[in-house]
């Protein structure tokens, strides 16, 4: 996920990946950086997280990639980032001054004996 900043002002960004599976209703957030740097799970991913199986990692300087080296047949569906940019106000509170969602990309879970595999 590529996420950058085109505004002067000292701003602070959120990224979180999503899953829309096959059988959900409305997207799931997988995993969040927020605005003040603390990591949030979204429902179903907390586990997976805690043992290490889910992770964000900041690769370069504008680029998060989301980590899942042992997948679910769950994890199938369409994957996409999306990035906030804030701004704190000098009452403390946070107000949203841009939004952009990346393009979906599908992901197919395929079982070959004990193990899944990813087919984009």
């Amino acid at each position: 996920c590529q996420v950058s900043s085109q505004t002067f002002q000292h701003t602070h960004l959120s990224v979180t990946w999503f899953l829309h599976g096959e059988e959900d209703k409305t997207p799931r957030p997988i995993i969040t950086l927020d605005k003040d740097l603390t990591v949030k799970t979204g429902a179903g991913f907390e586990d997976r997280y805690h043992e290490g199986l889910i992770s964000m990692d900041k690769v370069e300087e504008t680029t998060y990639r989301l980590k899942m080296p042992q997948v679910q047949q769950s994890d199938q569906g369409k994957f996409y980032c999306e990035a906030i940019e804030w701004i704190q106000d000098p009452d403390r509170s946070w107000t949203q001054i841009a939004h952009k969602t990346t393009r979906a990309f599908s992901v197919e879970i395929k079982r070959i004996g004990e193990i899944y595999i990813l087919e984009f």
